[in-house]
């Protein structure tokens, strides 16, 4: 064979080895632009990882849970609510959640959607940002993991470190008596940063104060929800559900927890909490 046919040849061999190589390739990268959240359970702490997602209009996110504890998923705030296969688990309370599953959202408007756990709450939260263009993309930073740097709350235990601005940089000082007759009231002065946010306002109590020993998780017995907050001073003012007034009338008093969540227009949150005791 002369120099021309063996330098074709080479040049055959180059071209094939490359289509190889580029047929490998393909399937890769169609894997790599599908984003993906999962349930992560260590010890007491519960988290997403990543906490974080970013995808276009009209992508997908698989959202998993492969763990024997129960998880589900709570869409907070966002631009519109997103379509979820019958593999995820939704809702707002801990009969929402389950374990072991498997599922996909996808999401069609731009934004920042915020998501709960439906059995942990906002110490387990996590955000789908959708984007008017560009390539899917996920953090590769877990949201939390069991050690904390000195100054900040444990993961599980308050605010999520380092992802969400510290509730200070949301909301003023929260004025709430330590002690309460009926009606919950109180006060919080709402930051230039939370203007045009939303405020959410939860009255909470132990199972034992409501003889529901069986629940594992605090009950929702009130529940305020306020949008286009404006910065300044804002009151709120809660009744408490059926079962707290009955659980008053028998004890004579109760012992709650007021959560206040602040999300802002960008989808960030801050969350307070004060314990508080309610008299008839």
């Amino acid at each position: 064979m002369g120099k021309g046919g063996r330098a074709r040849r080479v040049l055959l061999v180059a071209v094939m080895a490359l289509l190889g190589v580029g047929s490998v390739l393909v399937p890769a990268l169609a894997v790599s632009e599908g984003a993906a959240i999962q349930a992560v359970d260590s010890g007491v702490y519960h988290y997403w990882s990543p906490m974080q997602a970013s995808v276009t209009p009209g992508g997908a996110v698989t959202f998993s849970n492969p763990s024997e504890t129960k998880h589900g998923v709570e869409w907070r705030t966002g631009p519109a609510t997103p379509s979820c296969s019958l593999g995820v688990p939704l809702g707002n309370t801990i009969e929402a959640a389950a374990s072991k599953w498997s599922g996909t959202c996808t999401f069609t408007h731009p934004g920042t959607y915020i998501f709960y756990c439906t059995v942990h709450g906002p110490e387990m939260h996590g955000a789908v940002t959708v984007s008017a263009g560009g390539e899917t993309t996920v953090t590769t930073t877990p949201a939390t993991t069991p050690s904390t740097t000195p100054g900040t709350p444990a993961p599980g235990r308050g605010e999520p470190s380092g992802q969400v601005p510290a509730a200070q940089r949301l909301a003023g000082a929260v004025s709430l008596a330590s002690r309460q007759h009926g009606r919950v009231r109180g006060s919080l002065s709402i930051s230039p940063a939370a203007d045009g946010g939303r405020l959410e306002v939860d009255l909470l109590a132990r199972p034992a104060v409501l003889a529901s020993a069986a629940r594992a998780r605090e009950v929702v017995v009130g529940r305020l929800l306020r949008s286009h907050l404006r910065a300044g001073r804002t009151s709120f003012a809660l009744s408490l559900r059926a079962r707290a007034h009955a659980a008053l009338r028998r004890r004579g008093h109760i012992s709650l927890t007021v959560r206040i969540v602040i999300t802002t227009a960008a989808g960030h949150a801050g969350v307070i909490s004060r314990k508080f005791l309610v008299r008839p």
